[in-house]
């Protein structure tokens, strides 16, 4: 997987990452208990226990607002806000020891039984603890037991964060967005965006490297960036997962649906182990794991965009963007800087008046040195 480096823990394969990637992972998977597909950075375990852990939330929350009501009749506005979120600075000062590093170990381990589970949890992190290694520095991630073969299934958040890691590497931004980047009938997975103008402020500025995950924009530090890679055009991608291969043609119809009235390029489905894809005779994009976990992609065959929708696709792409910078800042340098804005459902409109450049510049200037 792109970004994971194998190493070893305690005689354990591990892998190391990224303080973004570790966000990203909590934010996109999180903790569900001792379940696969579940991640844990935990603060403290006791024997009854994990008694304290970090989880980090949503980037970009969507939310259902109402607007306007005029003579008895209402209007209902979804926003996919960042400024409804706790910014990242918020979060430094709720757990500053997390951020001290800038790499992480992720350690995977087989999800089994509950008891089990919890038992090979317990002993790794007493072992931990004696050999001195930072419980806050690693992350647990559980994994599905694929030795079923054929009847093998991955959770969706699990496929998610895989797909974001590769995307990412291929220079999009990946994020859910609230799972609402465009008003369509349904509502996609995730969403890979290549913006070529915004990319390339945001990596003359040290914002983001040749992809971007959200949290990396807001303040974790990101990757170096890669000036010769750099987004050349736009793309903008939905993409639907499915937890096992059987279900691919209800994903197709679900991704079909969200393409058909043109606010995204292309749209991808996956569902593991499904199998050789030369074959695949859907008209969208696929993407699934082979036998040995590597991700496998066949392009998607055509556009679906239409001019117009897109064009408003990239607007609200840059308008979280510019919401995300402004999160930099405490409320007085930033946001109320915005024209007429009393707050935060006026702030989602009224930034739309500034340029990303004005809003880089009131960075450029703040105390504290950003970006």
């Amino acid at each position: 997987m792109p970004g994971l480096r194998e190493s070893n823990l305690l005689g354990l394969v591990a892998f190391e990452f990224s303080l973004a990637e570790a966000v990203y992972l909590s934010q996109v998977v999180g903790w569900q208990g001792f379940v696969p597909g579940s991640a844990l950075i935990p603060l403290e375990v006791t024997e009854g226990g994990v008694a304290a852990a970090l989880q980090f939330p949503p980037p970009a929350p969507a939310a259902v607002v109402p607007e306007a009501l005029l003579l008895g009749s209402s209007r209902w506005s979804l926003q996919i806000n960042p400024l409804l979120a706790p910014s990242m600075q918020h979060l430094r000062r709720q757990a500053p020891e997390f951020f001290r590093s800038s790499r992480k170990t992720l350690v995977p381990l087989i999800a089994g039984s509950a008891s089990q589970t919890w038992h090979v949890f317990r002993d790794l992190v007493r072992a931990l603890e004696a050999a001195g290694h930072p419980l806050i520095d690693t992350v647990f991630l559980w994994l599905p037991d694929l030795a079923e073969g054929d009847r093998s299934s991955i959770p969706e958040p699990l496929t998610e964060f895989i797909v974001s890691m590769y995307l990412r590497s291929q220079g999009f931004i990946v994020d859910k967005f609230g799972e609402a980047l465009a008003a369509t009938t349904g509502r996609p997975d995730l969403f890979a965006v290549q913006v070529p103008r915004l990319q390339a402020l945001l990596a003359g500025q040290g914002l983001a490297g040749r992809g971007a995950f959200l949290c990396e924009i807001e303040g974790v530090s990101p990757e170096p960036p890669s000036p010769a890679s750099q987004p050349q055009e736009l793309r903008i991608f939905a993409l639907e997962m499915e937890k096992e291969r059987r279900h691919m043609a209800i994903g197709v119809s679900q991704i079909e649906r969200y393409l058909r009235e043109g606010y995204y390029q292309e749209g991808y489905v996956l569902a593991p182990f499904y199998g050789d894809l030369s074959g695949f005779a859907y008209d969208v994009g696929a993407m699934t794991f082979g036998s040995q976990g590597e991700l496998i992609v066949r392009a998607c065959p055509r556009d679906y965009s239409q001019p117009e929708s897109l064009a408003e696709t990239e607007r609200l792409v840059e308008r979280i963007v510019k919401l995300l910078l402004l999160k930099r800042l405490p409320l007085t340098e930033g946001v109320a800087r915005l024209p007429g804005v009393s707050s935060t459902f006026d702030a989602y409109y009224q930034v739309d008046r500034v340029t990303t450049e004005t809003i880089l510049g009131w960075l450029a200037e703040a105390p504290n040195g950003e970006p």
